[in-house]
């Protein structure tokens, strides 16, 4: 029997043990190699972290300092804004510096420097990241940066301006203020109010939106006058010359040349419309209706819709889609003018005028002057009884001059692309609006059983159209009309505001002012 080969089992101990220390070695170095990922993983983490937080704190800050830029602060002024903004968000300020940039500090920068000139602020903030497991091979900190650019929204701002006669009404009993004729006299230095209130918030207005060199201002103003809607010459409801305006002393000029509605004196010969007679050597007037139009349209002086169009045709002259639109009216009535251009179709028929095709639905044949029988010959002129109800202009007999104002809401006011369904088809400008109305004349109420304000409730309509573009959604519809008291019964609700007296102007003008947003801009 062959021997058998004596096993080394000595030589098998020595290889298990090597195997058993590799072994340690591969699993010391793989648990190595797991802390370090995850080691990694949780700085970089961090890092991560720390960006996105320092983000976060420097897009707020530069709409922080968007909003003070608006305001017209310096450089170390919106810096000021932005580092506290940063403090407010927990951010390190101990580890991290903050510049603030405009175009007046580069005008070289294509991205703040723009064509045309837009309100932006650049906010670049660099802190540091401090590492938890990098530390143990040598890495400490690490430098992040965030920026982020804001616009206080450049504006094109309209304001649409009553200028009717009764806009002397505040003037004492028997007082020559209340001739529209020695009111606006340049050597009578009675004040005509409530207008010179008007105009005097106006300007503060133009102060606030103008604040600049013309040949830094980012936004511009426009001026827009209604009045009898069948006049031209300085009353006829216009855009004031020169239209757009980017410069404070022209804008001031011109709010400041403003002058209430002047009659024509009357005549031997009738005309159409108001005019102005001195009985007894006191101011009157009297309307010549029965003379070529044979419509008591031409006697009222509130053409609302005229100006809302007007304004709308503005933003349309030399558009500029970046700005933010706005619109503020100003009323102290009721609608109960429209608007008769050189252009309208007089040859549609007897007392009927043709609407021009660029009103989309509204465009056909519609009764003169918007006065439907019989709202063109009994007071309150060319308005119906119900305060509420909205004809189409298919409703030939029925579309009056509060219609048609609304109508221009919608067309100032709503969407161009997709319109809501309340804007009845009508693509429209989407500028924000807000409405004032002025005086106790808002709150004359329509006939009972209906009994509500002619004025409040279309103004009520203009905002509700102005706030998100939809007249569906109002802000004011759970607000009830107010009963006029002996006190003042001024108030506000969404973007309408009524002052029963124009010493609230001011006030509203401020309330209006600090309402208009300031937005991120990529």
């Amino acid at each position: 029997m062959p021997e058998q080969p004596v096993k080394n089992t000595s030589n098998r101990r020595v290889a298990s043990k090597k195997e058993k220390g590799q072994a340690i070695v591969i699993i010391a170095i793989a648990f190595v190699g797991l802390l370090a990922f995850i080691g990694l993983a949780m700085d970089f983490g961090i890092l991560l972290a720390g960006y996105a937080h320092l983000r976060r704190a420097v897009d707020a800050a530069s709409l922080a300092a968007a909003a003070q830029y608006r305001e017209g602060y310096n450089t170390a002024e919106l810096s000021e804004a932005a580092r506290t903004v940063l403090r407010l968000n927990g951010v390190d300020m101990d580890n991290l510096s903050a510049a603030v940039t405009t175009c007046e500090d580069d005008p070289t920068d294509p991205q703040l420097c723009t064509t045309p000139k837009r309100k932006m602020v650049r906010v670049t903030a660099t802190g540091e990241v401090r590492f938890t497991f990098l530390v143990l091979l040598g890495f400490y900190r690490a430098p992040i940066t965030a920026s982020a650019v804001a616009e206080a929204a450049s504006m094109d701002m309209v304001l649409v301006i009553d200028i009717s006669e009764s806009m002397t009404s505040d003037a004492p009993a028997g007082d020559i203020a209340l001739d529209p004729h020695y009111c606006n006299d340049p050597l009578n230095h009675q004040p005509c109010r409530p207008f010179e209130d008007v105009k005097n918030a106006a300007i503060r207005m133009a102060d606030w939106v103008l604040n600049k060199p013309a040949a830094d201002e980012e936004d511009r103003l426009a001026v827009v006058i209604f009045s009898n809607g069948w006049e031209g010459g300085i009353y006829g409801t216009q855009v004031i010359s020169p239209g757009w305006m980017n410069d404070h002393t022209t804008a001031v000029a011109a709010i400041q040349g403003l002058k209430v509605y002047e009659p024509p004196e009357c005549t031997a010969s009738p005309i159409p419309g108001i005019c102005r007679e001195y009985p007894g050597g006191v101011y009157g007037t009297r309307c010549d209706w029965g003379g070529l139009y044979h419509d008591l349209s031409t006697c009222s002086t509130t053409n609302i819709g005229g100006g809302l169009r007007l304004a709308a045709q503005q933003f349309s002259n030399g558009p500029r889609s970046s700005a933010l639109w706005v619109t503020v009216i100003l009323t102290d009535g009721a609608a109960n003018a429209t608007s008769l251009s050189l252009n309208d179709d007089l040859g549609a028929g007897p007392g009927v005028m043709r609407v021009p095709p660029d009103l989309g639905p509204m465009a056909g044949s519609l009764p003169l002057g918007f006065c439907p029988a019989p709202t063109n010959n009994q007071a309150p002129v060319c308005r119906d009884r119900d305060v509420d109800t909205y004809h189409f202009a298919s409703q030939v007999d029925l579309y009056d001059a509060d219609d048609y104002a609304r109508d221009m809401a919608n067309l100032l006011g709503c969407a161009a692309k997709s319109p809501a369904a309340a804007c009845r088809g009508m693509r429209g400008q989407n500028s924000l609006i807000f409405s004032v109305g002025l005086g106790q004349q808002v709150q004359t109420r329509s006939p009972a059983p209906d009994n509500k304000p002619y004025g409040d409730a279309l103004l009520r309509y203009i905002a509700a159209v102005g706030d998100d573009a939809d007249p569906a959604t109002d802000p004011c519809a759970t607000v009830p009309y107010r009963s006029l008291t002996a006190g003042d019964d001024s108030y506000s609700c969404g973007n309408y505001y009524f002052a029963e007296f124009a010493g609230g102007l001011n006030r509203i003008f401020d309330d209006i002012a600090s309402r208009i947003f300031t937005r991120i801009a990529h």
